[in-house]
């Protein structure tokens, strides 16, 4: 009887997974354990009765109408940008980008150099900076030279923080109604059973709690994306060599080309030997001829 009750109250607790069937359901420890196995059974019934009329209420709920201007400004809005700035110092512009971030209470995250296709530095800054202070920031690093190319994105993830606390609220109750069975076990098994439904739920709110500090993070702090290039580099032309060098030059082409004729013809040495020992014996087995 004891498993069976326990049981059952790990299926209660597993609705908690669900926020609308949490907001429809309190837990009482002490009730739940001294409830018989009818009611107990009952509650879980409750329980998704009340979640599936939830959920057809909301299939049957109006279109939001459009949202005005208060509702709008307290939306959750990430914002980020991506600037590209050309300036004929580059080293100086870069140090006056760091110091706008420091100015609108925000910070350098990350910096990238590197060298253009046409031999000018570039550098990518990137910023991070209050999102009430993003525009001005903004207009801030674009002053700084031409600008080149500008982008602003605006993404509303107002509905993913909502989403992710709802979520993250009812897996903290399920921890809690987990935490108040294990009291509860009466062996081993059941024990172990809770604690692995535990841990499991724990590093579900750990993910759930890092997603929401990221989501909250980029409303926060807006990102700003800076590439400053500096002017075009051209490399100066070599002197012209003097009359000596040219001379040197010259005696040392002349040098290797004889060395080059050598060194092509000691391949051939055999065939001068044998040319040589030919004509030697022909002289001498030849008939002379009377003057």
């Amino acid at each position: 009887m004891r498993t069976l009750t326990l049981l059952s109250l790990l299926a209660l607790a597993a609705c908690a997974d669900d926020p609308a069937s949490f907001a429809d359901a309190t837990y009482d420890p002490v009730s739940m354990a001294e409830a018989p196995e009818s009611t107990v059974d009952l509650a879980g019934a409750d329980l998704d009765e009340a979640s599936a009329e939830a959920d057809e209420t909301a299939a049957r709920a109006p279109s939001a109408p459009p949202l005005s201007d208060a509702a709008f400004a307290s939306r959750l809005l990430r914002r980020s940008a991506d600037l590209r700035v050309s300036t004929e110092t580059h080293d100086e512009t870069l140090r006056t980008a760091r110091a706008v971030a420091a100015r609108y209470g925000g910070m350098v995250s990350g910096e990238d150099g590197s060298a253009h296709d046409g031999g000018s530095a570039m550098t990518t800054l990137t910023l991070r900076v209050p999102s009430d202070r993003f525009d001005a920031a903004l207009d801030a690093l674009a002053a700084l030279g031409t600008v080149e190319s500008r982008a602003v994105t605006v993404d509303d993830v107002t509905a993913q923080v909502v989403d992710v606390e709802a979520r993250l609220r009812a897996k903290r109750a399920a921890e809690a109604r987990y935490i108040g069975f294990v009291a509860q076990a009466s062996s081993v098994s059941e024990m172990l059973e809770v604690q692995a439904r535990l841990d499991a739920v724990r590093a579900e709110i750990e993910s759930m709690e890092s997603q929401a500090r990221a989501l909250r993070g980029g409303v926060t702090l807006a990102t700003i994306r800076a590439t400053i290039v500096g002017p075009a580099t051209v490399a100066p032309l070599p002197p012209a060599p003097g009359l000596f060098a040219r001379a040197a030059d010259a005696i040392a082409v002349g040098w290797h080309g004889v060395l080059a004729v050598v060194f092509g013809l000691l391949p051939l040495w055999p065939l001068a030997v044998l040319g040589t020992v030919g004509y030697a014996v022909w002289r001498r087995l030849s008939p002379r001829v009377a003057v």
